[in-house]
């Protein structure tokens, strides 16, 4: 897989809901026996994998693998059921013998989830910090995080202050961008009074790189938010793709 491609909620006859009808927070898909990240979607953002794994870095999913699709907060924003579809677009690259043997990736995923204090002034910032591990070896190829409405930036960085990254001991910083006009899709009854400034719809930054990681060192992921209000059950979520030296398709020489 190259590419996590675009999504569309359909009704059954086949013509999309309307964003204003039907309200799909997320759909996260993983290799069910590997347990490995895939894809996802989500009426916030436009993508959950990076927008483009650099040749010859891809996810490969083996034949016949069953691939399980978890889906969270999927609400009618109607007074009435919806019956409704997902048309996932996934792109692919089927190997050609006589090209350079793909450096196969898998997931590196860090979640965690909380809700800010709030009641602090107008883009106050709150900020949450939280280690994680190294699970293996690996060359880091993409990163990108998660965040919700009031969401400004993650962090990642090395906890050794003298590991170089790409700046300094920083491994990305995965921006927040609002590219929309709704205020919101659900708890809308108890949104922030400052809504306008931290529209609907978001997607994140990804930042491509290559990027030695060993296994066993230590991470620090810092997620800031707008303070001035209580925003609930907020993500601050990395979906990395990373290289453990795993091979396939080598050239054929004539």
């Amino acid at each position: 897989v190259a590419h996590f491609g675009s999504f569309v909620p359909t009704f059954a006859n086949g013509t999309e809901i309307p964003r204003t009808v039907f309200y799909l927070h997320h759909i996260l898909a993983y290799d069910s026996v590997s347990g490995d990240f895939v894809a996802g979607c989500s009426d916030e953002r436009t993508n959950w994998g990076p927008d483009m794994l650099p040749y010859p870095y891809r996810l490969v999913l083996k034949p016949h693998t069953t691939v399980r699709a978890n889906g969270f907060h999927m609400n009618s924003l109607k007074d009435y059921d919806i019956e409704f579809y997902i048309t996932y677009k996934v792109l692919y690259k089927v190997h050609v013998p006589t090209d350079p043997e793909v450096r196969v990736v898998r997931s590196l995923v860090y979640l965690d989830n909380y809700s800010t204090p709030g009641g602090q002034a107008r883009n106050s910032t709150h900020v949450r910090t939280r280690h994680n591990t190294v699970p293996r070896d690996m060359v880091l190829v993409s990163i990108n995080g998660h965040l919700h409405q009031g969401g400004k930036r993650l962090i990642l960085e090395f906890d050794d202050k003298q590991r170089v990254a790409n700046d300094g001991n920083v491994i990305a910083i995965s921006y927040n961008l609002y590219n929309d006009k709704m205020k919101c899709f659900w708890d809308c009854d108890i949104a922030c009074p400052y809504e306008n400034d931290w529209p609907s719809q978001w997607a994140t930054t990804t930042a491509y790189m290559e990027l030695p990681l060993h296994a066993g060192e230590k991470l620090i992921s810092t997620a800031e938010y707008d303070n001035s209000c209580v925003w609930h059950a907020v993500m601050a979520w990395w979906f990395g793709f990373g290289w453990s030296g795993e091979k396939i398709g080598a050239p054929i020489t004539q």
